[in-house]
Parts: structure tokens; sequence; C-alpha cells
């Protein structure tokens, strides 16, 4: 596991998001294609369109740009959940990443304004785990990772390490550590980077 002093980041594992990757290519490719029809239908011939050429371009051009438009930033919103843990600032980023890396959107929560952290246990073997946060100024829970128990077990003792370490603060209870079980070997459903320092 990477760590850093300005912090670290956990991304979904990627190879679980093969449909998405697709949809979003499909999704992005249908709007730049909108977008440029939108362009060319400029050029087709006015004896094709009724009434008033001009505004039935016009017309078409707003709809199918617009909607060119709404297909591409909707098909980059982003499919996998990153948490950015950034001990610098004393927050926890919480994201999602399109195929590309990027993310359009990302809400930052303040370390302090932090009620409870906790893995919730999947209900049958085939979901995965979730990693939930509860704010103290938001009265609903935000299910910031998903992934296999073990490893958010894990991520969980170490970003409750951190959060207290970056407030200052002592825990209100000391668990004894787990006994290690020895498990199949499975291939990793989170993956971690360090934060550059700025």
């Amino acid at each position: 596991m990477l760590t850093h002093a300005s912090g670290y980041s956990v991304y979904e594992a990627e190879d679980r998001f093969w449909t998405e990757r697709m949809a979003e290519a499909v999704l992005r490719i249908a709007g730049v294609l909108l977008i440029l029809f939108g362009y060319v239908q400029w050029f087709i011939p006015a004896s094709f369109l009724q009434g008033d050429p001009v505004l039935a371009r016009m017309a078409l051009s707003v709809l199918f740009m617009g909607t060119g438009v709404g297909l591409y930033l909707f098909a980059s919103r982003g499919f996998r959940k990153v948490l950015h843990v950034d001990l610098a600032n004393r927050s926890l980023g919480i994201a999602r990443v399109n195929a590309r890396h990027r993310s359009l959107l990302r809400r930052d929560m303040p370390m302090a304004d932090i009620e409870s952290i906790f893995v919730k246990r999947a209900e049958d073997r085939h979901e995965l785990a979730r990693l939930d946060v509860r704010s103290k100024s938001a009265p609903w829970t935000s299910t910031v990772l998903k992934g296999a128990q073990e490893e958010l077990d894990d991520l969980h003792r170490l970003i409750c390490q951190d959060v207290r370490t970056a407030l200052d603060c002592t825990p209100r209870r000391v668990r004894r550590a787990p006994v290690p079980r020895k498990r199949a070997v499975r291939p990793p459903s989170l993956e971690i980077e360090a934060i550059p320092a700025q």
C-alpha cells in the first residue's frame, strides 16, 4: 500500500468496469457524431428542408449539438469511485473518474466533519462490501468505495488512523488486532496511488 506525506488516493479496480468503459466510449462517440452532424447539416441543400431553411437549420443545429454535448458530458461523468485522503488539507475527496482517469465532479469533506467511517459487509457472497462515510452536517451516508471485505477492512483501519493523526485525536476504544487467516489469492479490488507533494 502506497502512502505519502500529502496523502493518497484509492481507486476501485478498473478491470471490474469493462461494460461501463464500453458504454462510455459508445456514448462519447455518439455525442461527437451528433455535434458534427449539427455542423454538417448546414451544407444540406435547402430543397430537403421545409419552410424557412435558415430557421430549420438553426433548429437542427441546436437540437443535434445540444444532444451531442449532453451525451458527451454524461459519458464523461465517470463510473469508478475514488477516495482522495488529503492529509495536508485534512479532508477527504469523494469523486468518480472516467476511462481517461479524469473526474468532472468532486466533493470534499473536512475530516473534522466526519462522524463515522465504517465498512458494510456484503449481504451475498457475489456482492462487494462498501466503505461508507457519515457526515455530521448531512443526514445521509455516502458510499465512497466498493471492494473486497479484507481490503476495505485494511483501508478502514488506515484511514481511521490517519484521520485521528491529522486531527490529533485519540481513539475512543482500542480494538484487538484480528488474527490473520489464510485466504485464497484474489485479484485486488482497489488501486492506491500517492498524492504528490505540493
